[in-house]
């Protein structure tokens, strides 16, 4: 029931988002957003995994990954020091993965 083909594509894409998001967020000045950026890419890759499986749980998953990584780039940036905005983004996404095992197909 997975398709390959899907889930290969999304990867690819992912990869591709990710290098590309460096490169432009660096160039722009915005480098501080890249890790949301990267949550959001991330997210969006579980649309690929919904389309290779057909599990809807994966849907759920991109959603809240995303929902997550775009409410962290509304915080300040702390440099220096503990980056609030990394931190909720890093562990809010874990915290999407931990409970999206545990949700219904």
């Amino acid at each position: 029931m997975f398709r390959r083909r899907a889930y290969i594509i999304a990867v690819v894409l992912e990869v591709v988002a990710i290098a590309a998001a460096s490169y432009l967020l660096r160039s722009h000045g915005l480098q501080d957003y890249f890790i949301p950026a990267v949550g959001v890419i991330v997210g969006l890759h579980f649309i690929g995994l919904w389309k290779a499986t057909g599990t809807r749980r994966f849907l759920g998953i991109a959603a809240a990954m995303c929902v997550v990584s775009v409410v962290s780039m509304l915080l300040p940036h702390a440099g220096g020091g503990l980056d609030v905005r990394d931190a909720v983004c890093g562990f809010g996404n874990a915290l999407v993965l931990w409970s999206g095992a545990m949700w219904p197909h």
